[in-house]
Order: C-alpha cells, then sequence, then structure tokens
C-alpha cells in the first residue's frame, strides 16, 4: 500500500511523463527544467553567450525516487557544444483511483552546438539542437534552432550583460504517432549586472512559451567580502508552475558557489512541491578570471 505522498508523487511525475508524449499537444517537457546551478539561479536573466564562459562545465541533478538528470558541455574550435539527459528509473503508475497499474521509465535528451559572431557592437547567437525522448518502447525525435542577440555595456565600473534570446524552434520530424507534437518555442529576455570589484551579480528575466504566456525569474549572487565563498538566492515563477502543488517556498532556491582557481564549484536546493526537494550541483572547468 502507497502512501498519500508517494501516491502524489507518482502522480506528478506522470503528468511530466505525459505532457512531454502527448501527441498534437506541446511536448518535449523535460527542456523547461533547469539542468545546471546557472541556470536555477540566473535562468533568463543570464545572457551565457554574452558573459564570458568556462571551457567545460557538468552539473548533476538529483529528484526524489532516482530520477535523474545531467548536462555536460565546453568549447571546442570555437563551437560551444552541450548535451543534456533526464533518466526516469522506474516510475510505478497509478490511476486516478490510486491502483497499481505497472511500472514504466522515460528516457529524454539533446546534443546542441553554437557559436557567436560579432556584428556592430553586438553578439549574435546561432545554434542547432537534437532533441530525443522515449518510453514503453516507443521513441521520438526533433530537431530545433536557437538564436539570440546581446551585447556588454559598462556603467561607471559595472558591467550590465543583457540579451533576447528565441528557443527550441522546430518541429518533430519522428513522432511517437503519426500526429506530432509541438516543441516549447520560447522566447525570453534578460540582463545581468555585475558590481565593480565582482563581488556582488544580480539577474532579473521575463519570459513566454507556448504553454505558459509568462514567467519571470530574478535571482543574486554574493561573494562573500571578496573571499572565494559565494551565497546564492533566487525565485522562478516557471518554477513554481511546473511543480504543482507546493507550499510558500515552491518557486525559490539557494545555493552556494566556490572558487578554486579557475575551477568553480557550485550547488544548488530547490523544493519543488510534489516533485520533492531538488539538489543539483556544477563544475565548471577553466573559468575566466
Amino acid at each position: 500500500m502507497q502512501t498519500p505522498g508517494l501516491l502524489d508523487y507518482n502522480f506528478a511525475m506522470l503528468a511530466l511523463v505525459l505532457l512531454a508524449m502527448s501527441p498534437g499537444d506541446v511536448g518535449y517537457q523535460y527542456l523547461l527544467l533547469p539542468y545546471s546551478v546557472d541556470e536555477v539561479i540566473f535562468s533568463s536573466g543570464e545572457p551565457r553567450f554574452i558573459a564570458p564562459a568556462p571551457s567545460g562545465t557538468f552539473s548533476g541533478t538529483s529528484y526524489v525516487a532516482g530520477i535523474k538528470a545531467g548536462k555536460l558541455g565546453g568549447l571546442l574550435r570555437g563551437f560551444y557544444l552541450d548535451g543534456l539527459y533526464l533518466n526516469s528509473g522506474s516510475i510505478e503508475g497509478y490511476d486516478t483511483a490510486g491502483n497499481y497499474t505497472g511500472n514504466f521509465a522515460y528516457h529524454a535528451g539533446a546534443l546542441s552546438g553554437a557559436r557567436t559572431f560579432a556584428w556592430k557592437g553586438y553578439i549574435i547567437f546561432v545554434g542547432a539542437e537534437l532533441l530525443f525522448q522515449s518510453a514503453a518502447g516507443q521513441s521520438a525525435f526533433a530537431g530545433a534552432v536557437n538564436i539570440g542577440l546581446g551585447s556588454r555595456l559598462t556603467l561607471g565600473a559595472s558591467d550590465v550583460f543583457w540579451a533576447v534570446h528565441a528557443k527550441h524552434l522546430g518541429f518533430e520530424f519522428l513522432p511517437f504517432e503519426s500526429v506530432r507534437s509541438k516543441l516549447p518555442a520560447s522566447l525570453e529576455a534578460g540582463a545581468k549586472w555585475v558590481s565593480p570589484g565582482k563581488s556582488w551579480e544580480a539577474a532579473l528575466g521575463l519570459g513566454s512559451q507556448m504553454d505558459l504566456p509568462v514567467y519571470g525569474n530574478a535571482g543574486a549572487v554574493w561573494w562573500v567580502y571578496g573571499y572565494p565563498i559565494g551565497v546564492a538566492a533566487s525565485f522562478n515563477s516557471k518554477t513554481r508552475k511546473l511543480s504543482g502543488e507546493g507550499d510558500i517556498l515552491t518557486g525559490l532556491s539557494a545555493g552556494a558557489l566556490f572558487r578554486l582557481g579557475p575551477t568553480r564549484l557550485a550547488y544548488s536546493w530547490t523544493p519543488q512541491g510534489l516533485l520533492g526537494d531538488v539538489h543539483r550541483i556544477q563544475i565548471d572547468l577553466g573559468c575566466p578570471r
């Protein structure tokens, strides 16, 4: 006999998977989840292709019940390549009456490549991605492009990075069934401020996607008195929406960052309602000074 909490959790995960797979609806919902600590803290507020980036990064996410997600990326000959994955493990399925209907698993991933170009004081971002999802012995594939425009501004001794970014513009070319799922195309705008001496970083973002008309986020990092230790906090209304039922903390995140020369370690904690407390770690290599 399953406890009510576990039943609620299984319903939440089943809903997430069904949203990702439903033909004709907006699918590939795993793309909406954050996969790194940077995405949790800054989300759309950080124009990553404008600000200096590490040469390589790895992040991992742990949900309850053994669900794992991760992201690996790096620079190669002027291109930024990355891949992400989500593995549900074995999920127990239940109907609305709480009756056990069997186990299933959901696997998803994406491979992407991008490059930036300078144009009249702006940075143009152009990328492409291959998307994949599999469940119950069926697989589906989609392709999409990502484009962006932004720049870096100097305000006194401070830096401001801003960007507008359109993501997941494409189509499903190999669907589960004859009717294709729509991709969760989105448009995001954000800006990040870095204080003199780089002791503070703060970001604001605003976005819209096909099944979520508007969402926003705000986040900040304080590097404690110039030491290589930072504390972070953020709020993301999209996380609150995706989490379903939750408490007053749902949508908030907290984290810590550590610099060790060119290496940066980061951790974040996010309460996500029925999905439980979500923990993420991130390791960046070759970070700019």
